[in-house]
């Protein structure tokens, strides 16, 4: 065990090689050790010159493998000259890339890998052998002789019929490409409420009254929402008392392409004004624009753009003015002590960044109230589930949770239930829903900020038909609130804003 140390032995078939060092290619291998120093690939199969003497006359002779492209310039990092005996010598011959043929410029390490051109001249063809396109290598060949072409004559037209009745029905008239690709995207995508009173085409767009009256088109941010469908039920009922042509066209999803293809599909149409509840006060500056030059009023609803120049008028609710309500009603609840957690849409939503201004401001009046802070949904039900009781659950503390939208509020009552939170956690949230109005039924939420989107669509509609005649129309137009809680959710004040599914 303790004897002397075995000596390494020579792989079979290693050998010293007469002209080349042994290192430079690691012939040599101790047994189990890996091998020491750095690893290079084996050596180039080039052949060796027996004999150099790169000082001069003294000098020792030197064995050494030629290498590649020695007519060009020097190694990688490596002054001109030649340095057979520097330190340098294990650095690589040359980096891809680097040659000649690319113009000595660097191989960014996350591109592919570049092959390297030899630097000679191109094969010598007939027509421009210099040339290095292939079109001027090309063999040119003589030019084809014409074929001759028989000669065609044109037969006279023959004579146009005669009609000898008139037409049963006036000839529909052609429309433009514009129009007509407007017309196949908008019924693709458009879903009319019907149900609202308003009605439906095949086609894009209101279309403007072809008895004369006054036309309007509500372009809600999707179909299906209790608050969206509530304002053109309003708008409907307007529209039948003062003898005005009203419809409403929207996308099922809340989307900005979606949105802008069917406000381009009714420009086209050129009803007298349009009524919108935008998806992005940014991104629909453009299309509304359009709209705007091609001389239709445009009206939105619950949201302005973010250039104010282009819209008639904005009619919404004061949402500061909705979240210091929420904020109120909910220091009553709890006793004016405790910790409350927001749920909002999304950062950058100016609707909801106003609800939570408005909470915060007024929750501050409160000195044993706490705001946490506010965490995003993204607008899904499920989400808001998981925040709200996932905070019931860790946070002691808690008393309450203030959610800034309809989903959001949905969410946090199943969230709260779940954690077995439900009245010791207070849920307050902004709008309503089939849903939420069962669960003030219920008493699993304790109160509702409830705006008045009925009333939203009567002033578009008021306002369309007074633009129309000249009147002066108010930029800022607002709509009132009523806070809804399990003890008058029955009353005639709160039924009056409560949102609908349909106009029956």
């Amino acid at each position: 065990m303790g004897g002397r140390p075995r000596r390494a032995r020579r792989r079979p078939g290693a050998r010293h090689h007469p002209l080349r060092a042994p290192h430079a290619a690691h012939r040599l291998q101790r047994r189990v050790r890996a091998p020491r120093g750095h690893r290079r690939r084996p050596a180039h199969r080039l052949p060796v010159r027996a004999q150099r003497r790169p000082g001069g006359a003294g000098g020792a002779d030197v064995a050494d493998a030629l290498r590649h492209h020695h007519h060009q310039r020097p190694h990688h990092r490596r002054p001109p000259g030649h340095h057979r005996r520097g330190a340098g010598r294990h650095q690589p011959v040359r980096r891809r890339g680097h040659g000649p043929g690319h113009g000595h410029r660097d191989v960014h390490p996350g591109r592919a890998q570049q092959r390297l051109r030899r630097a000679q001249r191109a094969g010598l063809l007939a027509a421009g052998g210099r040339r290095r396109r292939p079109r001027g290598r090309r063999v040119r060949r003589p030019a084809q002789a014409p074929s001759p072409q028989r000669r065609l004559t044109r037969a006279p037209d023959p004579a146009p019929p005669v009609r000898l009745t008139p037409p049963s029905r006036p000839e529909t008239p052609v429309k433009t490409p514009r129009a007509t690709r407007a017309a196949a995207l908008a019924a693709a995508s458009l879903l009319a409420l019907t149900a609202c009173g308003g009605s439906s085409d095949d086609g894009a767009g209101s279309g403007g009254s072809g008895d004369g009256k006054l036309s309007v088109v509500y372009v809600p941010g999707l179909t299906g929402n209790p608050f969206y469908n509530t304002v053109g039920c309003g708008a409907a009922a307007k529209a039948t008392e003062l003898g005005v042509d009203f419809k409403v066209q929207g996308s099922p999803e809340f989307d900005v392409a979606r949105q802008t293809a069917i406000v381009n599909a009714v420009v086209a149409d050129a009803p007298d004004a349009l009524m919108i509840s935008v998806t992005d006060s940014t991104a629909m500056k453009l299309p509304l624009a359009e709209a705007k030059a091609a001389g239709i009023d445009v009206i939105t609803i619950d949201g302005d753009l973010e250039d104010k120049s282009i819209a008639l008028t904005n009619i919404q609710s004061d949402n500061e003015e909705g979240g210091a309500l929420a904020a109120e009603n909910l220091a009553k609840l709890v006793g004016g002590k405790g910790a409350v957690l927001g749920i909002n849409q999304s950062p950058g939503n100016p609707i909801g960044e106003a609800r939570e201004k408005g909470f915060k401001d007024k929750l501050a009046e409160y000195p044993g109230m706490t705001y946490l802070e506010t965490q995003y949904s993204e607008n899904s039900t499920a989400t808001a589930a998981q925040i709200a009781s996932a905070a019931a659950t860790s946070n002691a503390d808690l008393v309450g949770v203030y959610t800034m939208s309809t989903n959001n509020t949905e969410g946090a009552i199943t969230g709260v239930r779940e954690a077995g939170k439900t009245g010791v956690v207070r849920v307050v949230g902004y709008d309503t829903s089939e849903p939420i109005l069962q669960a003030l039924q219920d008493g699993t939420v304790d109160g509702v900020v409830v705006q008045y989107p009925y009333g939203e669509g009567q002033t578009g509609v008021q306002s369309a038909v007074d633009a129309s005649q000249g009147k002066d129309v108010p930029r800022e137009q607002t709509a009132p609130f009523v806070f809804a809680t399990p003890e008058n959710q029955a009353s005639e004040e709160v039924q009056r804003y409560v949102y609908k599914t349909d106009c029956a």
